[in-house]
């Protein structure tokens, strides 16, 4: 998820605007550079730390990817798209465990986050334990999964029985325009 707030400096709102222009083209090597003026700038700026650490992790920079993800957090506590990016980053390094906490305190911010959710239910499939744990779809409803939903989860079936089921638009991207 691409955050699209604006910081307060105006050179940095100028480049951050940019940034975000080009994040949207695509373009991740200049958004890249764009966001890291931003922070020269602005160095607690958690839109473009959020942003930056979104692009790295694209990149498989995860080390770094995490520590931008963190420091955003650590600026915006509530900002649940930073906190639903840093599950990603942590399912995607096989850390499950790590990657629920995550889920939940992205989910707990905002109940209604559609990554998350669907984010938390792969996390917990990875994890094997699909035993109680409810998921929450982008209108609030609950469900529960079954055995069916973990062998679609690898190839997408999952998400394609959750929209048909709840009438939900779930993004495989953690980018949202």
């Amino acid at each position: 998820r691409i955050s699209v707030e604006q910081p307060r400096n105006t050179t940095a709102s100028q480049l951050f605007a940019e940034a975000i222009a080009a994040h949207r083209a695509q373009d991740f090597p200049r958004a890249k550079t764009l966001y890291e003026r931003v922070l020269a700038r602005s160095p607690s700026d958690a839109d473009a730390l959020n942003n930056l650490g979104v692009i790295l992790s694209m990149e498989r920079d995860y080390d770094r990817a995490y520590a931008l993800l963190r420091r955003a957090v650590i600026v915006a506590p509530q900002n649940a798209g930073a906190w639903n990016n840093i599950a990603n980053l942590l399912r995607e390094q096989g850390k499950a465990d790590e990657a629920i906490s995550a889920f939940r305190r992205a989910l707990a911010i905002n109940p209604r986050h559609q990554g998350a959710g669907v984010g938390l239910a792969q996390a917990f499939a990875d994890d094997g334990d699909v035993t109680a744990n409810p998921v929450v779809d982008g209108n609030g409803r609950a469900f529960a999964l079954g055995g069916n939903d973990i062998a679609d989860m690898k190839d997408g079936g999952f998400v394609r029985r959750l929209r048909a089921a709840h009438g939900v638009h779930f993004q495989k991207l953690r980018l949202r325009f």
